[in-house]
């Protein structure tokens, strides 16, 4: 499990960035606007940030029952 890891993590990673931009272009707005990107951007982080620490937290919690 642990050589796998980091490809779960830059999936994970991978995967929210594309919903970040799936989202901006739902709502119409262009990457050319930086004041709504950021705004987005700022709402959307808070919560992009706690499932990808609840999502990480699972994951390892499984890994180490894994390796017992």
């Amino acid at each position: 499990m642990d050589r796998y890891e980091p490809y779960f993590i830059l999936v994970s990673l991978a995967i929210m960035a594309l919903w970040l931009f799936r989202h901006l272009r739902r709502q119409g707005i262009s990457p050319r606007d930086v004041r709504a990107v950021l705004r987005t951007v700022g709402r959307l982080a808070i919560v992009m940030a706690i499932v990808y620490v609840i999502t990480l937290g699972i994951a390892m919690a499984v890994a180490q029952l894994l390796r017992m």
